[in-house]
């Protein structure tokens, strides 16, 4: 991983007829370098940040494997972030951190009780936030019950069957751009026949009818996970999901007429 914040300022004129100049020599020399490794190291796959290294641009996406899309580990504001990067980063690139045991849940002085403090429902929150993207799995996932810990196996199982589905898919996002403070967000990949919707319950709105533009479902049923309840309702143009807790997600699959 190519991480950390090189800060070359406005760039350099040594050399160079300018300081943008520079500054472009200087990115192009570091493209460079990289390029020679990537060769030198065809089995090796390398990742771009963009949290710590500022490189989501195209010339350095059209080079590295996966892209870290941000260092936020909150699992309740990452869904602003999963909401939106498709329109930047392909899906297979787009790494996302899921932390189902962040810092605040750990508890350092007496591990086994760390459990009691990650909820099914958290678990499954962070487990959304990632599969669309890469799933970057992090945190002391150990520490949790074997039911928590099947809901992130079931979470790795559905991230694996959608793998050949994002390199054909397109982002849809049916309530456009999310903006932070929005109490529920939504965002989805398309194919010819079925759009992968994941929606995010953020601020305690129980019911919540997502309307679906430039599409006409045939059928719906939940993704993920399926090995908790779910009440939603769904037609042609819209769909609306039942949550039953203040923060909760859900992935559905819709299959298109």
């Amino acid at each position: 991983k190519f991480d950390g914040c090189p800060n070359p300022g406005w760039g350099t004129d040594k050399d160079s007829t300018s300081l943008g100049d520079g500054l472009e020599e200087s990115i192009l020399a570091f493209l460079d370098w990289t390029k020679q490794a990537m060769e030198r190291h065809p089995h090796v796959i390398f990742e771009d940040c963009f949290g710590g290294g500022m490189r989501m641009d195209y010339q350095a996406l059209s080079m590295f494997s996966l892209i870290s899309t941000s260092d936020q580990t909150k699992y309740n504001q990452y869904p602003y972030i999963t909401s939106n990067i498709f329109v930047s980063v392909l899906p297979e690139q787009a790494a996302v951190w899921s932390y189902p045991v962040d810092d605040q849940e750990y508890d350092r002085e007496q591990e086994e009780n760390t459990d009691r403090n990650v909820s099914e429902e958290r678990v499954v929150l962070n487990m959304v936030n990632a599969i669309l993207g890469r799933i970057h799995l992090a945190s002391r996932i150990q520490l949790l019950n074997e039911t928590k810990q099947g809901l992130i196996r079931e979470g790795i199982d559905v991230y694996k069957k959608l793998t050949p589905e994002k390199k054909i898919a397109l982002p849809y996002l049916p309530k456009g751009y999310a903006s932070v403070g929005d109490t529920f967000c939504a965002v989805g990949l398309k194919t010819e026949q079925k759009v992968y919707l994941a929606v995010w319950n953020l601020s305690g709105e129980r019911d919540v009818t997502l309307h679906l533009p430039e599409i006409s479902v045939k059928r719906a049923n939940v993704l993920y996970p399926q090995s908790l309840p779910t009440d939603f309702s769904c037609n042609e143009t819209s769909l609306t999901v039942h949550f039953t807790a203040d923060e909760q997600a859900r992935i559905f699959e819709l299959e298109l007429f």
